[in-house]
């Protein structure tokens, strides 16, 4: 119950973040750019890093159970 409520103060404290941060931003990758604003970058990199977790809660918890 705890771990669900800090998972939501943090998505909330983040929301709040980005909807202060709603600038138009360019972003340089390699060949590409793209012009899109700073809230929007920010939900995507968020959504990266909980993918990422996930995938790493995973893979542990396969390893543990071999």
């Amino acid at each position: 119950m705890i771990k669900f409520l800090l998972g939501g103060l943090c998505g909330v404290l983040a929301i709040v973040f980005m909807v202060q941060n709603t600038e138009t931003i360019e972003i340089a990758f390699l060949a590409w750019t793209v012009t899109t604003s700073r809230a929007l970058i920010m939900i995507i990199m968020l959504a990266i890093g909980i993918v990422i977790g996930g995938i790493g809660t995973t893979a542990l918890t396969r390893r543990r159970r071999r």
